[in-house]
């Protein structure tokens, strides 16, 4: 089987605007092939790769939608990624904790907010899409038993009360909820398993991924590689890199070791850089939160 190269591995980072030296963000990361001729170990309708909110949100919904096998597989030995230990916070327009607290709110003024904040270069139409259906993704998270405490709080950049926490005060309180919710709908999940690439069609279609079974964060691997057919379709729910400390230097020399960020410990970039190399194009790649560490 040949390496897919559409874009040249050299090639897409040098057209990142990394420099020379780059070529050291390869070995740890994934490499997709052309399916000519490939064994399929086993065929599922719609795969999902992560398990953080949005991996757990869009398995919801496309059982919801009527698809029948969907599956999510987890790099980590714990499902949630990032989403997980984040602040619990879930800013929504035109709640009902709003209007019970008569403050006035509307998508048109968390987008002015969200514009204001960015200084410029935020993008209109994404924002505008978070805040149209804020409420309805705010909804299916208490559907799913998710608590938060019974006040709004007024964060920074926010003209208005409009943020909802959790009364863990982390986002465990929203990815396991989503978690239980996705199990009873008969979503199968999968941890310790590991994208190691997708599996293309002649025309440069995605017709499944190989992933690697009894996978170990940070230890030899003994597991399997397996190549599984995806049906109807595969969900890339993984974007986080700021972990992989080679790959975020090529977008800001300045984040070496000696910086901390508040990535998940898996938050490698495997996927989000072979979707690149497939034709995905990046936004915002150079803004990571980040924090010294003492």
């Amino acid at each position: 089987m040949n390496k897919v190269d559409l874009l040249g591995r050299r090639k897409f980072i040098t057209g990142l605007g990394v420099a020379a030296g780059a070529a050291m963000v390869a070995p740890a990361m994934a490499i997709s092939e052309k399916a000519d001729g490939i064994k399929w170990d086993k065929e599922v309708e719609i795969v999902i790769i992560g398990s953080g909110f949005a991996g757990l949100a869009a398995a919801i919904e496309a059982k919801k939608l009527g698809a029948k096998d969907v599956q999510i597989f987890e790099k980590m030995s714990y499902f949630g990624g990032n989403s997980a230990i984040n602040g619990g916070l879930f800013a929504a327009p035109v709640t009902p904790m709003q209007k019970k607290e008569g403050i006035e709110d509307s998508v048109e003024r968390m987008v002015a907010d969200q514009l204001a904040s960015g200084r410029g270069i935020a993008d209109e139409a994404l924002l505008r899409h978070v805040a149209s259906h804020a409420m309805e993704a705010l909804q299916m998270t208490l559907d799913a038993g998710s608590e938060y405490h019974p006040y709004l709080q007024q964060l920074g950049g926010h003209s208005v009360a409009r943020t909802y926490q959790t009364t863990v005060s982390c986002g465990a309180g929203i990815t396991q909820p989503l978690l239980k919710k996705c199990r009873e709908l008969g979503v199968k999940t999968h941890n310790r398993a590991k994208f190691e690439g997708f599996l293309v069609g002649n025309k440069g279609e995605v017709l499944g991924i190989k992933m690697r079974e009894n996978y170990h964060f940070g230890e030899d691997q003994p597991g399997k590689v397996i190549n599984i057919r995806a049906l109807r379709g595969v969900i890339m729910a993984t974007g986080g890199f700021a972990q992989n400390v080679n790959l975020r230097m090529a977008q800001d020399p300045t984040l070496d070791a000696e910086v901390g960020c508040t990535n998940a410990p898996g938050a490698t970039g495997e996927g989000m850089f072979e979707m690149f190399r497939l034709g995905a194009i990046p936004v915002h790649l150079a803004h990571i939160q980040s924090r010294l560490t003492v």
